[in-house]
């Protein structure tokens, strides 16, 4: 008998932080966390609206991970230790894209509705642009 994928017909993508993989789900708005080892989900953390497991980034220096949320223009932190969200960060409209340069812990939001880039402070969580 063939296992059935939980995750099916929902936007998914998957991204490591040190031994665990994270799984978007666009439909609920969170995101799932697996054992990379026993590739069981070991928590869900929600997360704002409309997330795209494609555009998510891990800082490896401070085990922060970033995850768009399309459908509210936020930004998601969240601490790859304890896998609870810090901080939903308010950025431009339509965000997508989301890069962070792990030696200035500076984060970078492509929003698509606007033509413009957020920057936001990894260490304050705070949206620095104009």
């Amino acid at each position: 008998m063939k296992a059935k994928n939980k995750f099916r017909n929902r936007m998914s993508s998957t991204y490591r932080t040190y031994s665990n993989e994270r799984i978007e789900n666009t439909c609920d708005n969170s995101t799932s966390v697996i054992d990379g080892k026993t590739d069981k989900i070991v928590a869900n953390v929600d997360v704002g609206g409309g997330p795209l497991g494609e555009f998510v980034v891990v800082n490896p220096n401070t085990n922060m991970v970033y995850v768009t949320n399309f459908g509210s223009n936020t930004t998601s932190a969240i601490d790859g230790i304890t896998n609870k969200v810090v901080a939903n960060i308010s950025v431009g409209s339509g965000p997508l894209d989301v890069d962070v340069n792990p030696n200035t812990d500076m984060v970078y939001v492509v929003n698509s509705y606007d033509n413009a880039i957020s920057f936001i402070d990894g260490k304050s969580f705070k949206n620095l642009s104009p």
